[in-house]
């Protein structure tokens, strides 16, 4: 009886674990969730193989701030931390070595429209690794996507073009020799 007791709790464990981690942002904040750990084993012919340990931290709005997934030690081995502006967009993005060092950092800004109008990702010692710039029509609309590396020199470009109904009806994708990589071009129908 005992037993079946201790079974019931944990399998109620591992269900409220389970359906705690596909909740949405919205679920998340309504109910105030500060962390979800998940636990995940995988089992080879019914043993226990390898266990996964994983904890998302969230902030008041439910978006998470820390991402940590766990080395069978204990030890993170991997962390990944985020920051928000007022209007919930992230504003910087920081992946640690799992010795805990910055590895990488990406810090973005955003126009009043809150439209993503600068990514720069740098490494653990501030050096700039590259820059992408973003810019916007009259309209709000999404015209380009300009990526350079630390010297300026470019990684890729996107070039977008509307109608006059304010639809995008073609993306051009140049490579990092400025030459026309591919064009993909939208049809809408009514």
């Amino acid at each position: 009886m005992n037993t079946r007791i201790i079974i019931s709790g944990i399998v109620l464990i591992f269900t409220t674990f389970s359906i705690a981690a596909s909740q949405s942002k919205n679920k998340i904040k309504k109910n105030g969730i500060k962390s979800i750990t998940t636990i995940n084993t995988q089992y080879d012919d019914g043993v226990a193989s390898l266990t996964k340990k994983s904890t998302k931290k969230y902030d008041a709005s439910g978006n998470v701030v820390d991402d940590i997934d766990y080395s069978n030690d204990g030890t993170a081995k991997k962390r990944e931390t985020y920051k928000y502006n007022k209007s919930g967009e992230d504003i910087e993005h920081v992946i640690y070595s799992s010795d805990g060092s910055v590895k990488r950092k990406i810090t973005k800004k955003y126009n009043l429209d809150n439209d993503k109008t600068e990514e720069i990702t740098v490494d653990g010692q501030g050096n700039v690794i590259s820059k992408e710039v973003i810019s916007f029509n009259a309209f709000g609309e999404k015209i380009s996507e300009i990526k350079v590396d630390a010297k300026g020199k470019l990684i890729e470009k996107h070039l977008y073009v509307y109608d006059n109904k304010g639809l995008c009806i073609e993306k051009q994708s140049y490579d990092s020799n400025g030459k026309l990589d591919q064009v993909k071009k939208y049809s809408y129908g009514f």
